[in-house]
């Protein structure tokens, strides 16, 4: 039996055409599959944003409620497709993992790790990995920056 009993399933797509929500179902599914197998209950606990990049500073309203239930003990497990569909900006994942530890929540990863982020372990993890994820988003940009200046 698995020790968490209160999952929460996150999932999140950066762009997507009006409309078009296939993305965050396929994440909503593969999430969704993780916690039967786990035996996590998610009980109706099932945050998407759609279309909603996390390093633009979009106003991501599911992730939102996702945090706030966190404080309300109301979850003590996020399941998620991979890590850099929760967080991708430093300020955002320094708060949101502080959060976490804060309540005892634990992330985890359809295609990643386990992290308990109530360990320093788990944190440095969490912060490695997502140091990853944003020097990925910030080479992105820069390439793109490149091409727009020189065509």
């Amino acid at each position: 039996m698995d020790p968490f009993s209160k999952g929460a399933s996150c999932g999140r797509i950066s762009k997507a055409d009006e409309g078009d929500e296939d993305g965050v179902i396929r994440q909503g599914e593969d999430t969704a599959e993780l916690a039967e197998r786990r035996g996590i209950p998610l009980q109706g606990r099932r945050f998407r944003d759609n279309d909603k990049s996390a390093t633009h500073g979009k106003h991501r309203p599911q992730y939102e409620l996702r945090m706030v239930a966190v404080q309300r003990g109301e979850v003590d497990v996020i399941i998620v497709y991979m890590l850099g569909r929760l967080w991708r900006n430093r300020r955002e994942r320094a708060e949101g993992i502080e959060i976490l530890r804060k309540h005892g929540v634990s992330v985890l990863c359809v295609k990643g790790p386990e992290l308990d982020l109530t360990t320093a372990a788990g944190r440095l993890l969490a912060g490695l990995l997502g140091e990853v994820d944003t020097f990925e988003v910030e080479q992105m940009s820069e390439r793109e920056q490149v091409f727009l200046r020189h065509g």
